[in-house]
């Protein structure tokens, strides 16, 4: 069972010296409207703060200041309010830091202790191309919703899709967000999977939300 989100969880420094050098290069790096959320977040230990810190962060450095509080061990929740923002919204950079290291990622997921709706089993779904099914199976990000991975499968490839679905029990969920309307879920280990059986449906799921999230996104621009 997860802890509250507003429960203090204290967490012991992963790298205590590298986590202090990158705190050194972000007071050095870090524009003044965003470094007036640094010591309140990283000494504080402020969870509002510690979400602002991310959100007046230039891009660029996002991943350096998720990458820190993990070092650090900067208790939750203000860890967690500094990893969600960061993979909500630069996740791609976060990943670029760590090399694409998956294992590295998952146990900086795991320190967060990310509460979830999902309960008993769950039915999660992978929607990538131009891989393997072995390949796309050790990939970070699933989801609860088959039309949303069917979505990924043809997002940039309409050669080789892949959609996998695996069946897990939810103790092995770290992560879940809708932040951006995908029902994301991270697993603590890559699953044991299946390719889902309907192939024939994945295009046409996949341009139906193409076309829900065009009209979703002219829709925000009236």
């Amino acid at each position: 069972m997860h802890k509250k989100a507003t429960q203090t969880s204290l967490r012991s420094p992963v790298h205590e010296l590298a986590g202090a050098d990158l705190l050194d290069q972000l007071r050095e790096e870090l524009p003044p409207y965003a470094l007036e959320y640094l010591d309140s977040a990283f000494i504080d230990h402020d969870e509002q703060a510690s979400s602002r810190l991310v959100s007046a962060a230039p891009n660029a450095w996002r991943g350096e200041i998720a990458l820190c509080a993990f070092w650090l061990g900067t208790p939750n929740p203000a860890y967690r309010a500094i990893f969600r923002r960061v993979w909500d919204h630069d996740h791609h950079q976060l990943l670029q830091l760590l090399d694409n290291d998956a294992s590295f990622a998952r146990e900086m997921i795991a320190a967060a202790e990310f509460d979830h709706p999902l309960r008993g089993s769950q039915t999660v779904y992978r929607g990538t191309a131009n891989v393997t099914p072995a390949q796309a199976a050790q990939g970070l990000s699933w989801t609860t919703s088959r039309e949303i991975a069917c979505w990924f499968a043809y997002r940039f490839s309409e050669t080789t899709p892949v959609v996998l679905t695996a069946d897990v029990p939810v103790s092995e969920v770290i992560y879940w967000s809708d932040e951006r309307s995908e029902r994301e879920v991270i697993l603590r280990s890559p699953p044991p999977v299946r390719l889902d059986d309907q192939p024939h449906e994945w295009e046409g799921l996949a341009k139906m939300v193409g076309e829900e999230r065009v009209l979703s996104f002219q829709s925000l621009k009236l």
